[in-house]
């Protein structure tokens, strides 16, 4: 389910009281009502709680009851509340991560391991695992099918004339029959180590532009742009074992260098997240797929941070403790498993972003400004095994509650990307 955000004013900013917010984290959670309410609330923080729970609990089922009959997302009212879109958002981001979670299980041939609750959890794992399957039983008959013209070819070959057979004794018939399957074997054995795979079956992959394979020309508006986010960086990118070059450069990337609306100033938000940073949100009005090209003008709360340090902040934790089911989605970023930043980028690549050049631009920002002056000493870490759960899985694509990349055209599940008003 794609999401195209479209660079108008927001609809509205607002601020939640901790009560309220207890309740939106109640229902996206799945929890009863009153779970995390207070002992001690007065009775207006329970009226305000049930409320907001009630209206949070209603947009929750909206979206999950299309998702789960395969219909097309209904839009968003016009009046509904922020508890409203908080809910209907959360079901979203529940689902789709379920089915990207079963996809992956499923093109590793992992064994299903769908989550016991909640329902529309279950359902979407359920759905991205058969996805996942499929497309793994699709890719086996593509390596085999690959490798027989080569196999016919030396098959029909003509053969080499035999040397003059030397006269030996006759021999009974059981040794000669061992004496020529044993030949047999033999010349199996030995075709199948010649016989190479065809180099016209390797996919093509497009050489990359001439211009990003080589640092680019410094320019003292970005420079400014770096010194703003550089000292806060130097401190959280070690605490996160992070690389604070990839750090800094993706913050650039991502939000134009600080000049996309979401990145400015009140709202800070340089990777583009969705959702509330402590109640804090901005709703902009974006358009949904929902996986069959039916676009819908909806509206999506975005967070909003009161600095870039606290951006930036948010951003680390997400790296560091990746997504609700897979908490090393990220793991292979961290400086433990990482030892350059270049392979830092290369594993954001088609994991972070869709981009087949990201991990490229990432890396010329960083040659071009030298941020590998800010990476600070890494002390030695062991490193972690996520290897073994990633290994075979497709490329992944962004999800409802990851980064978007406003310059690469999107149509899958879960990608924002920027879209005028009058192409609506």
């Amino acid at each position: 389910m794609a999401s195209l955000l479209l660079p108008l004013q927001p609809i509205f900013a607002t601020s939640i009281s901790a009560i309220e917010q207890a309740a939106q984290q109640d229902v996206s959670e799945n929890q009863k009502q009153g779970y995390r309410l207070p002992v001690t609330a007065t009775a207006a923080d329970k009226l305000a709680y049930q409320q907001a729970f009630a209206q949070c609990y209603q947009g929750y089922q909206t979206a999950a009851a299309a998702l789960l009959e395969k219909r097309a997302l209904p839009e968003i009212a016009a009046d509904a509340t922020v508890h409203y879109r908080a809910g209907y958002q959360a079901a979203h981001q529940q689902f789709i991560t379920a089915v990207k979670a079963g996809k992956q299980a499923g093109y590793a041939g992992e064994a299903a391991t769908p989550p016991a609750a909640p329902e529309l959890a279950t359902i979407g794992y359920q759905r991205g695992y058969a996805t996942g399957r499929a497309r793994r039983q699709t890719a086996k008959p593509a390596v085999a099918s690959s490798q027989k013209p080569a196999a016919t070819t030396q098959k029909t070959a003509p053969p080499k004339a035999p040397p003059a057979a030397k006269k030996v004794p006759p021999q009974p018939r059981s040794a000669q029959a061992k004496q020529r399957q044993s030949v047999r074997k033999s010349t199996v054995q030995k075709s199948a180590v010649k016989t190479p795979a065809s180099p016209s079956t390797l996919p093509a992959v497009p050489a990359p532009p001439a211009w990003l394979l080589m640092p680019g020309q410094p320019l003292p508006q970005q420079q400014t742009f770096i010194q703003q986010l550089a000292k806060s960086a130097v401190k959280i990118a070690p605490r996160y074992g992070l690389y604070a070059s990839v750090m800094i450069a993706q913050a650039a990337l991502e939000s134009d260098w600080g000049r996309s609306d979401l990145a400015r100033p009140p709202y800070h938000n340089l990777f583009g997240v969705k959702g509330a940073y402590t109640g804090q949100t901005a709703v902009w009005w974006t358009q949904e797929d929902a996986g069959q090209a039916q676009f819908t003008t909806q509206a999506a709360a975005f967070k909003r941070y009161p600095s870039y340090q606290q951006a930036l902040l948010d951003y680390a934790r997400l790296l560091k403790n990746g997504l609700t089911l897979a908490p090393d989605f990220y793991a292979g970023a961290w400086r433990q498993n990482a030892a350059t930043y270049r392979l830092a980028t290369q594993f954001l690549t088609g994991r972070y972003a869709t981009d087949r050049y990201y991990h490229l631009k990432l890396n010329q920002i960083i040659q071009t400004y030298q941020l590998t002056q800010y990476d600070q000493p890494q002390q030695s870490v062991k490193a972690v095994n996520f290897t073994a759960k990633l290994k075979q899985q497709p490329p992944v694509l962004l999800t409802w509650a990851a980064y978007f990349k406003p310059s690469v055209p999107v149509v899958q599940l879960g990608e924002i990307l920027p879209l005028r008003l009058g192409q609506l």
